[in-house]
C-alpha cells in the first residue's frame, strides 16, 4: 500500500516537472532573444540599433524594404503568444479535469491513513502521558517514603537522645544524693572520730596526772579528774 502510494507521487511530480519546464523553456527562449549579440560593455551599440530601427519604423510604417521583416516579426509573435497560451493552459490546474476512479481511491485511501495516523497519534500521546504520569506517581511516592523513614528516623534519634537525657539526669541526682549522704557521714565519722580522739586524750591526761601524783589517794584522783573534765566541758 505504501509504495501504491509513493509511486503515485512520483508520478504526478514527474508529469507537474515536465510541464513546468515546457514553460519554463519558452521563457528561456525570449529571455535569450531578447539578448544583445555584443558583450554588456558593447552593447550599448545595439541598443541604439534598436532605438533607431524603432523610431524608423513608426515613421515609416508602409516601406517595404521593413515590411517583408515586421511581418515576420509579428508572425514571430503570434507564434510565440500561441505557444505561450498552449503552455498556459496545459499546465492549467489539474483539479478542473475530471478526476479518475483510481484518483479517487487514492484520496479515500489518503484520507483513511490520515484519520488511522491521527487515532494513532492520540493513542500514543495518551499512553506516553499515562506512562509519565505513572512514573511521576511511582518518583513521588518514592520521594515521600524516604521522607517518611527520615522522618522516624529522626524521631527515634530524638527520643534516644531524650532518654539518654534522662538517664544521665538520674544518675547526676543519685550521685548528687550520694555525696550528700557521704558527707553527712563524713561529719558523723569526724564526730566520732573526734569524741574518740578526745576521749583518749583524756585518758592520757588522767594517766600524766597520775603518774605526777602517786601519793594522792583514789577519791582525790577521781575528784580531781572530775574537776578536771568539768572545766574542760566548760571551757569547750
Amino acid at each position: 500500500f505504501k509504495t501504491e502510494i509513493f509511486s503515485d507521487t512520483i508520478k504526478r511530480i514527474q508529469s507537474e516537472s515536465k510541464q513546468l519546464w515546457r514553460y519554463q523553456r519558452f521563457l528561456l527562449y525570449q529571455e535569450y532573444s531578447k539578448k544583445t549579440v555584443l558583450p554588456p560593455p558593447l552593447n550599448t551599440i545595439c541598443y541604439l540599433f534598436r532605438t533607431l530601427r524603432f523610431v524608423y519604423r513608426l515613421c515609416c510604417p508602409d516601406k517595404e524594404t521593413f515590411g517583408s521583416e515586421s511581418n515576420s516579426n509579428r508572425h514571430i509573435a503570434e507564434t510565440g503568444c500561441l505557444s505561450c497560451c498552449k503552455t498556459v493552459a496545459f499546465i492549467a490546474p489539474l483539479n478542473t479535469r475530471p478526476q479518475n476512479p483510481t484518483d479517487n481511491r487514492i484520496n479515500r485511501m489518503y484520507t483513511a491513513i490520515s484519520i488511522d495516523s491521527a487515532r494513532m497519534n492520540d493513542y500514543v500521546e495518551t499512553y506516553q502521558m499515562r506512562h509519565e504520569k505513572e512514573i511521576a506517581e511511582e518518583y513521588w511516592k518514592k520521594i515521600i517514603m524516604s521522607d517518611e523513614k527520615k522522618q522516624k528516623r529522626s524521631e527515634k534519634g530524638h527520643t534516644k537522645v531524650e532518654n539518654e537525657v534522662s538517664k544521665m539526669n538520674q544518675i547526676m541526682e543519685r550521685e548528687k544524693k550520694q555525696i550528700h549522704v557521704s558527707k553527712k557521714m563524713e561529719a558523723i565519722i569526724k564526730g566520732v572520730v573526734n569524741d574518740q580522739y578526745k576521749k583518749l586524750l583524756e585518758d592520757k591526761c588522767d594517766a600524766q596526772f597520775i603518774q605526777r601524783r602517786p601519793s594522792v589517794s583514789n577519791d582525790e584522783l577521781t575528784e580531781n579528774m572530775i574537776t578536771a573534765r568539768t572545766r574542760e566541758r566548760a571551757t569547750t
